[in-house]
């Protein structure tokens, strides 16, 4: 009970000094006459969170479904050895709580280049070209900034997801290495070759954002 009321009092100290720097900073801009500002600033990193955190964790969960009939293998054979409260349903809502934990944490790196994303938007054409793509100055200033982006965080993602997967696959024993191979079920190998193809980088897309960006930095 004790434990509890020392967490609900940090809880409260810690929302009301949130709560005091957004109200400070709102009644600021809001006195010069910018609370539109205020709140596109406020709105932008958030909603560039949640639609990252949804896209990550969906992206995460699916493929942590997909592992779940060789959870219900290794539940069924070594049920001797796996807790009661091992069950499907338990399996499905911890697939969930990792997925959206972790889809969160990703998401903010993603939130931290939410002015990358903005510019991306919002972007207008300079209206010249440069002289060897024949691309346009804005293509540089706004849409390669963000393709960049989008690929590594995508990779990102894959790989944190394929790590994810392959511990479960190794815990369900639908993984296994011996002293001379490597044992892989048929299904958790065409899982895992699949996040093996979506997290390497395509290279030709990889190469001629690398040439835009090579122009942009001379």
């Amino acid at each position: 009970m004790a434990r509890a009321g020392v967490a609900a009092a940090v809880v409260l100290v810690a929302a009301v000094f949130v709560s005091a720097n957004f109200l400070t900073e709102y009644w600021w801009f809001d006195a010069l006459g910018q609370a539109g500002v205020f709140w596109r600033l406020f709105a932008w990193p958030w909603g560039v969170r949640l639609a990252g955190t949804v896209l990550f964790a969906s992206f995460i969960y699916l493929n942590l479904r997909l592992t779940q009939p060789a959870v219900a293998r290794a539940v069924f054979r070594f049920q001797e050895r796996v807790p009661s409260f091992v069950s499907g349903a338990f399996v499905r809502r911890a697939s969930l709580v990792v997925s959206v934990v972790f889809g969160f944490l990703a998401s903010e790196a993603l939130a931290q280049q939410w002015p990358v994303i903005a510019r991306f938007a919002h972007r207008e054409p300079f209206g010249i070209a440069d002289p060897l793509f024949g691309r346009d100055v804005g293509f540089y200033m706004f849409e390669l900034p963000f393709w960049r982006m989008l690929h590594g965080s995508a990779a990102g993602v894959v790989a944190l997801t394929a790590v994810f997967v392959l511990a479960v696959y190794m815990l369900a024993r639908a993984v296994e290495w011996t002293r001379s191979r490597l044992f892989l079920n048929d299904g958790p190998r065409r899982h895992l070759l699949a996040l093996a193809a979506a997290g390497a980088p395509p290279k030709a897309p990889d190469y001629r954002l690398a040439l835009f960006e090579l122009l942009f930095s001379r």
